[in-house]
């Protein structure tokens, strides 16, 4: 196991998530939603044991995010905020994601940025 950013699901509960060891605790807590994702979404909770890696831009690496930027900045929450902040920067603060991953966000609830 090498590859930083990358989910290893062997079982039912058995997985082992790896990080990057120099990224930031706010990139690190997209990553870690975004390889639960791949559990939940791609290996029924365990049940298809697969190797997810960051390669390209794939289908499943799109849902992967899709589920992380919901699960870290839920719908109604996420609009809520962005009614009472309405600053990027903020926004990302309140989340603890990364400024990108609230535009991307935004955008894919129709908030132009």
């Amino acid at each position: 196991m090498e590859e930083s950013g990358s989910i290893f699901v062997h079982a039912p509960n058995d997985f082992d998530i790896l990080l990057a060891q120099y990224t930031s605790p706010i990139r690190d807590r997209f990553t870690l939603a975004h390889e639960i994702g791949h559990y939940y979404l791609h290996s029924n909770q365990g049940d298809n044991p697969i190797v997810a890696t960051r390669k390209g831009s794939t289908r499943i690496e799109w849902e992967a995010n899709w589920f992380a930027a919901e699960l870290l900045m839920p719908r109604s929450e996420f609009q809520r905020i962005h009614r009472k902040l309405r600053e990027w920067p903020a926004i990302a603060c309140h989340f603890k994601v990364s400024v990108d991953a609230v535009k991307v966000r935004g955008s894919s609830l129709g908030i132009p940025s």
